[in-house]
């Protein structure tokens, strides 16, 4: 221990030192890369698709859209709707919602190239059938006082089940990077699953009003949050080098521009 304890005080002392002269790095600036963003669900309501391009590192400016794009989204069973460009970049949609079962194709024509995304809707990994609390102090484990939520609830026997649990806090949507929950039955396949101790950025006080709400995702999309989880925890002093999400965005012909999402 007191190897270790020395060991880490001298690397630190080093880094400390080693890090008081400013370098200027010239970072070069690579090609704009198409990025599609949008998320199929059954709310009724208006749905968005947004087509932008990413910027350079030390780019402080705004994403530059992309416009005039055709956009289509259509399904297994003859459902197509053309996406009206409500606002640079932003392409929306009001009548095809997501019915678990079906495969959903979006169809992307733009000045850069042709692109697809095919998606499955899965069913509903669980249904919460309750939502607890616990009170913990401050501690290493918990960084501040407070009240923690859990849910119970019976998965799906099945495996291939992914979801997400969104958490609501007096109406508000928490979505920091703590507030990320993610679930996989590869561990809980038809398990009955008892007080799940859900992540948040920080605790609820009393008076504070708790919802929770369970989103079916097929493997790509938990894929996708699962690597936007890692790169948003990638912080530390020897972090590895940040990679596009994992996206089911593809290129129909071989010509076409390089695109994520």
């Amino acid at each position: 221990m007191k190897l270790w304890l020395s060991l880490l005080l001298l690397i630190v002392s080093f880094l400390a030192l080693s890090c008081q002269d400013v370098i200027d790095i010239e970072v070069a600036g690579g090609k704009p890369v198409l990025v599609v963003e949008g998320w199929l669900t059954n709310k009724r309501e208006t749905q968005v698709v947004k087509l932008y391009y990413t910027r350079g590192i030390s780019d402080s400016t705004g994403y530059q859209p992309l416009e005039g794009a055709h956009v289509i989204l259509s399904d297994n069973e003859n459902h197509k709707e053309l996406l009206k460009e409500q606002a640079p970049g932003r392409y929306s949609f009001t009548q095809i919602r997501a019915i678990t079962g079906r495969t959903y194709t979006l169809s992307i024509d733009t000045k850069d190239g042709s692109y697809e995304a095919v998606s499955t809707v899965p069913r509903l990994a669980f249904n919460p059938d309750t939502v607890l609390y616990k009170y913990q102090d401050k501690s290493l484990i918990y960084k501040n006082a407070g009240y923690y939520p859990l849910i119970c609830a019976q998965e799906s026997e099945g495996k291939g089940d992914y979801a997400q649990i969104k958490l609501y806090k007096n109406g508000v949507y928490q979505n920091k990077s703590d507030d990320l929950n993610l679930f996989s039955d590869e561990y809980a396949d038809g398990y009955y699953i008892k007080n799940l101790e859900l992540n948040i950025d920080s605790p609820y006080v009393r008076g504070d009003l708790i919802r929770a709400e369970v989103w079916s995702l097929n493997e790509q999309a938990y894929l996708f949050w699962r690597d936007i989880r890692s790169q948003l925890h990638n912080a530390q002093i020897f972090a590895a080098p940040f990679i596009n999400a994992r996206s089911n965005i593809k290129k129909i012909k071989a010509s076409s521009n390089d695109a994520t999402g």
